[in-house]
């Protein structure tokens, strides 16, 4: 598992986005406004999860496997907002802000803990940077889930508010358009 989740972090985490780009310069430079398919590769693994006889995959070997790999992958979104967090500090004053980004900035800063209480008075007219330090909050408390636990059916704990990845994805969509 974890001889998995090197290459999945390490090679395919960094190769995978260029061929994207890759994919994407072809089809603009041969094909003119083809649209680019929102998902042309589709990665799976069996490790942690090959029931075929193995005595030693168990269902707890298969909910650490499914933790490690969520940890993963939430800790290399969360090394990207925080990234984007510090380049993107554009001020309204320059940039006018969509009623779709207003509505998710209100959504995320509705109720905000201490830390993101402050950003909101430290930053206030820097929208994309409030948003991306909401979701890297939301990360942090997605990697933190008891998701080993929920999988044995060892706990009943409400779910984080980042659930899956097409709300990070949604909430990037809004803030790039």
């Amino acid at each position: 598992v974890r001889t998995g989740l090197f290459f999945l972090g390490t090679v395919l985490w960094d190769v995978v986005p260029r061929l994207f780009d890759d994919l994407r310069s072809a089809l603009e430079r041969y094909y003119g406004n083809l649209p680019l398919p929102r998902q042309f590769l589709r990665i799976g693994t069996w490790t942690g999860g090959d029931r075929d006889g193995n005595p030693f995959v168990t269902a707890a070997v298969t909910a650490e496997t499914l933790r490690l790999k969520r940890v993963l992958a939430v800790s290399k979104h969360l090394q990207g907002i925080k990234h984007m967090d510090r380049e993107l500090s554009i001020s309204e004053f320059h940039t006018p802000v969509s009623s779709e980004m207003r509505a998710l900035l209100e959504q995320d800063y509705a109720d905000p803990n201490p830390h993101l209480g402050y950003l909101k008075t430290r930053y206030p007219m820097e929208p994309y940077r409030l948003e991306l330090a909401a979701l890297a909050e939301q990360l942090e408390t997605t990697s933190a889930d008891k998701v080993k636990e929920r999988l044995l059916g060892e706990t009943t704990a409400p779910l984080p508010k980042l659930k899956d990845a097409a709300q990070l994805t949604n909430a990037l969509d809004v803030m790039s358009a």
